[in-house]
């Protein structure tokens, strides 16, 4: 049982403030000072949200962030936040802002799929574009640094960015060779070491092996606290069927994870299905039959009540669940999306599973929901806007999930 592990409870900040969004320059022959990109990013959104800049502003100041990395020398004037002077980073980090976007994409990672999304959250029209001078859709701007890094082995900074965004396109087997490259050249931090084990793991068809556990036990040593850390090392454990040690990375998890945060949930959860096995009780099987293209999985549209019309923003974000009939435990599929252009199209099934050892196409029938949340919190809040649990079979590919009340 392997772990690919979603913070949904801070999904839209957390990518913002990961190490690899940190300052970075690949022009070590210039005195440019370093920018972080995840502040520069957020204070141009902080910017717009408080009216100090309008959507033009907002989109030449966010082109100038992209052609920056993409193409320092052109960029190297002109770029500065409302109130702030900012230096400019040189080359390479282009996938620290595509990160950022790549997050409310769609699981399955098409191209056409991820230029919408992008579009949605208000990235500049030349990334959207295959032909557009700043790099095309994202996954052309990956091929780019990927192009960059080949000619650059030993940039192990660019490594790593590329490694993180290959995981976040779902691009497993890049992302592990990528997180290899890296490791050959700099000491990997906790953080990148448990993104590099669970990529690795889905190479594997989500199976462990020694050097899977090999990455878990690096990342243990470089920070015995770290809650993804813990999380897979609980996994491993579950899996090769030491429920006892998997209850103890568990609890350290809990231990580690803020109180009420759905980390600490998830712990708990885990927690729970262990000493369940402790106990002699089976997990749930699944006996579908139906063809392997949609027997693990569900799909619909999620459509908006003509009620709550007016009420849904570009930066709202959707979240569709899949729940075991019974309701117990975490939700076996979370798929997020960022946008107001209902009716949404969605789909789930084990790719988008919290925990794979517990995944959808375990369960022959399901529940269905979704909510729309202004902070981008999986947590409850007010003025949520809901939909009544839809039952599926699995293999269900016309489901109509409609957002009908507010929290």
């Amino acid at each position: 049982m392997t772990f690919v592990y979603i913070v949904v409870a801070s999904i839209a900040l957390s990518l913002l403030v990961l190490w690899a969004l940190g300052k970075y320059s690949a022009n070590k022959s210039t005195a440019t000072e370093k920018i972080d990109i995840a502040s520069a990013l957020r204070e141009l959104l902080l910017a717009k949200a408080e009216g100090r800049i309008d959507q033009a502003e907002f989109e030449r100041q966010q082109a100038l962030l992209h052609a920056t990395v993409l193409e320092p020398a052109q960029a190297s004037e002109g770029f500065q936040l409302p109130g702030k002077k900012l230096g400019l980073v040189a080359g390479g980090v282009v996938l620290a802002i595509a990160a950022a976007a790549i997050w409310v994409a769609s699981p399955t990672g098409d191209a056409p799929e991820m230029a919408a999304v992008s579009k949605s959250v208000g990235m500049p029209e030349e990334l959207n574009s295959a032909q557009a001078s700043s790099g095309g859709d994202l996954n052309t701007v990956v091929k780019k640094l990927a192009d960059k890094m080949a000619k650059d082995p030993s940039n192990g900074e660019g490594w790593l960015l590329l490694a993180k965004t290959y995981g976040e396109l779902r691009r497993h087997g890049e992302a592990d060779a990528a997180y290899a490259k890296a490791s050959a050249v700099v000491t990997l931090d906790a953080q990148a070491l448990a993104d590099w084990a669970d990529a690795h793991v889905m190479t594997k068809d989500r199976q462990w092996d020694d050097e899977a556990r090999k990455i878990v036990k690096r990342a243990l040593a470089a920070d015995p606290k770290h809650v993804k850390t813990l999380a897979l090392a609980g996994s491993e454990a579950f899996g090769r069927g030491d429920y006892k040690a998997a209850i103890d990375f568990w609890k350290r998890m809990k231990a580690a994870a803020p109180a009420d945060s759905m980390d600490n949930k998830l712990a708990d959860a885990n927690i729970a299905e262990a000493n369940a096995m402790l106990g002699g009780k089976k997990p749930a099987v699944a006996a579908s039959a139906e063809p392997a293209v949609t027997a693990g999985a569900v799909a619909g549209v999620v459509t908006l009540s003509p009620k709550l019309r007016g009420k849904v923003a570009a930066g709202d974000t959707l979240f569709v669940t899949a729940k075991a009939l019974e309701g117990n435990g975490p939700p076996l599929a979370v798929w997020r999306y960022q946008g107001s252009d209902f009716p949404i199209e969605f789909r789930l099934d084990d790719s988008a599973a919290i925990m794979p050892g517990r995944t959808i196409s375990q369960f022959p029938e399901v529940l269905v929901t979704a909510k729309v949340s202004k902070s981008g919190s999986a947590e409850p809040a007010k003025g949520d806007l809901l939909a009544a649990p839809v039952k599926a079979r699995l293999g269900n590919m016309t489901l109509v999930v409609e957002l009908s009340a507010e929290r």
